[in-house]
């Protein structure tokens, strides 16, 4: 049986994740890194891949300046903080948190348009990025890609299908034309019946 020795005179203290060296990462939720949120663009120091900076609001100058300090003193890589945890704009202003340097480039900095639009999403070769025109009778968003990424065997990424709705609504809209124009046929021949039956 082991027994448990306890010096009654020592105090014993919990160390909080401070005290440890850890450093609170922002959450970056789903509702702030969309399209509409996307306010600017920082560059990762190791894969040199543009990565978006969400907000929810316009950006006001006063966050721009502590934003632009930021940047200039601090190193972005994918997935770590995008700001040193003493800037004031620390919590509010970031990158999505999930990205590494393998991740392509993200569909928001396109949509967006925060940089070159003609970059590959995968290498970010510049000028070198081409868009499939004919994925676009299919869906709304395509991402620019190199041949060199195609030949690696590295998917096209899209997004925004056209869907089934949007078909279905034209559908039903050039439905309700052809009976529209039907409607209006048969009542024009009415009336010109009407009218050689008057005489």
């Amino acid at each position: 049986m082991a027994t448990e020795l306890r010096d009654e005179n020592v105090e014993t203290t919990t160390m909080t994740k401070e005290d440890k060296g850890y450093v609170d990462i922002p959450d970056s939720p789903a509702s702030l890194c969309t399209v509409q949120n996307a306010r600017s663009m920082a560059e990762c120091v190791e894969c040199r891949k543009p990565r978006v900076i969400y907000l929810y609001r316009q950006m006001t100058e006063r966050q721009q300046y502590s934003l632009d300090l930021g940047l200039r003193d601090w190193e972005y890589s994918c997935g770590s903080p995008l700001l040193p945890p003493s800037n004031p704009v620390y919590k509010s202003v970031m990158c999505r948190s999930s990205l590494s340097c393998e991740s392509p480039v993200e569909i928001a900095y396109i949509r967006a348009g925060l940089g070159p639009l003609n970059i590959c999403c995968y290498c970010c070769s510049e000028s070198k990025g081409q868009v499939e025109q004919e994925l676009h009778k299919t869906v709304k968003t395509v991402l620019p890609i190199c041949q060199e990424c195609l030949d690696c065997g590295k998917e096209i990424i899209t997004q925004r299908p056209y869907g089934n709705a949007n078909r279905q609504r034209s559908e039903i809209n050039t439905a309700v034309k052809q009976l529209y124009c039907s409607l209006l046929c048969s009542c024009i021949s009415d009336i010109q019946f009407e009218k050689q039956n008057i005489r």
